[in-house]
């Protein structure tokens, strides 16, 4: 009797253990549509993406997915209070062709706000002018890239009145400014820049801060 119940107790305890096991290992998994993810905001609570030709999205568990707009756009970053950095077809900004021009701006929770491009810089054609990729975790930084009357791409951002600034080209090529840091001196910009004679692409980080 007692050699039954020992091991009907082990049965038992091997049971809860593996319920336990289970629930410690579980992945939990939402399908967000169509597209991709693109970012993840520092504080895990929205994902934007992206799904061409249509719009890109913002989601998160509260609200679910919300299109960002009625025709193609691009989210490529977003902050802790849901502020999408992207790009948009803005239909006052007309390109030499006479079509609508894709150009940076943010998605405020209702509307795309337009960044503005570097005085004195055209619209080379309707998908290039410039583009955001990243955005502070508080909302106030966007870095990203506006193209130059050459054809080149020079890494700038946007600050939290919307000013652009340049942050120039090393290596002759282009440069992209793709996500920034808020620190407690000020903030950290990483990004790439392309070399004429070597890569057309080198990793870096801008900080406006001397060392």
């Amino acid at each position: 009797m007692n050699k039954k119940l020992t091991q009907l107790s082990l049965i038992i305890i091997f049971a809860l253990a593996s319920l336990q096991l289970s629930a410690q290992t579980t992945v939990q998994y939402f399908n967000l549509g169509f597209g991709g993810g693109a970012k993840v905001s520092n504080n895990g609570i929205y994902v934007c993406g992206n799904n061409y030709p249509q719009p890109g999205f913002l989601w998160s568990e509260s609200t679910g997915r919300i299109n960002l707009g009625s025709t193609y756009t691009e989210a490529m970053g977003v902050s802790n209070n849901g502020i999408v950095a992207g790009s948009f077809i803005d239909s006052s900004l007309i390109a030499p062709s006479g079509n609508p021009t894709m150009r940076a701006g943010y998605y405020d929770g209702t509307r795309w706000v337009a960044l503005e491009g570097y005085p004195g810089y055209p619209v080379l054609d309707e998908m290039t002018y410039n583009n955001a990729d990243g955005i502070s975790e508080d909302g106030s930084l966007i870095v990203g890239m506006q193209w130059l009357p050459t054809y080149r791409a020079e890494a700038c951002y946007w600050d939290s009145l919307g000013a652009i600034h340049m942050l120039g080209r090393t290596g002759g090529q282009s440069s992209r400014a793709m996500d920034v840091a808020k620190t407690s001196n000020g903030f950290v910009i990483a990004g790439w820049d392309g070399q004429a004679s070597g890569p057309d692409r080198r990793p870096f980080y801008w900080d406006p801060q001397p060392h």
